[in-house]
């Protein structure tokens, strides 16, 4: 039995077998053909399909000790599976470790690419996916893509000894807010008065500071409440006029 690759490239030797003897024909592990996969054997350059790649045979021959050649047949190939895997950063900057895969199509030896995310909150991060694949022929191929969130900026709005200043934090979208630091009690300090809270709108009362960042820039303002002092005025040794004790808050 002589292999004719038949336009592609590879080669197995001519082969000698008893002819009630049971082999195995040559599968693409021998021949190749680029954009092309091996569907099986022909006994003419231009034939049918008379036999499958990896098929077990016997007699392909119909005279004892005679010959054959059998030609590869190439056909083009039909759209195989890749797994897709999506992994959208968490809120405090780690990736999930397990996701559930989509399962895409196109053709075997073509290059498919990590997508842009669909959601805008999130971006392609390119350092940590699979950013182009080779799709194989048997469905083995996968792509890993990873999407970073968007950072905002949180812009805390206080005073220091030097006036009106502002602390800003690069924060991911749905973090918790990240405590103010700019003074180690984490609160902004101001003389004479008890901070309370923040607020999204300056000189406002309300603490309506949200828990989470939004998908855009915060900024924040303290919330005050004047610190009442009671002072007591006594006449010591001496009486005041009216003989009492005075307490003024």
């Amino acid at each position: 039995v002589t292999y004719d690759a038949n336009g592609g490239a590879g080669s197995v030797a001519t082969q000698n077998y008893l002819y009630s003897y049971e082999f195995e024909l040559p599968t693409a592990n021998n021949f190749s053909k680029t954009g092309y996969i091996l569907a099986g054997w022909a006994t003419a350059p231009d034939g049918e399909k008379l036999y499958n790649a990896g098929q077990r045979v016997t007699a392909l021959n119909a005279d004892k000790n005679g010959s054959i050649t059998l030609y590869a047949v190439w056909t083009e190939p039909e759209d195989v599976s890749y797994t897709l895997n999506q992994y959208f950063m968490n809120a405090d900057g780690t990736y999930p470790t397990d996701v559930q895969g989509t399962t895409l199509y196109a053709a075997p030896n073509s290059t498919v690419t990590a997508p842009e995310s669909a959601d805008d909150r999130f971006f392609l991060d390119e350092e940590m996916s699979t950013m182009s694949v080779v799709v194989k022929a048997d469905g083995s191929s996968v792509v890993n893509a990873y999407y970073e969130r968007n950072k905002y900026n949180l812009v805390y709005h206080y005073e220091d000894m030097n006036g009106e200043t502002t602390e800003v934090v690069p924060t991911y979208f749905g973090a918790d807010l990240p405590a103010f630091s700019d003074h180690p009690s984490g609160e902004p300090l101001k003389n004479g008065y008890e901070f309370l809270g923040w607020t999204t709108v300056e000189g406002g009362p309300a603490l309506d500071a949200p828990a989470t960042m939004p998908t855009e820039e915060l900024h924040l303002y303290p919330v005050y409440d004047p610190i009442e002092v009671t002072f007591i005025f006594n006449a010591g040794e001496g009486t005041f006029s009216d003989g009492k004790l005075y307490t003024r808050s």
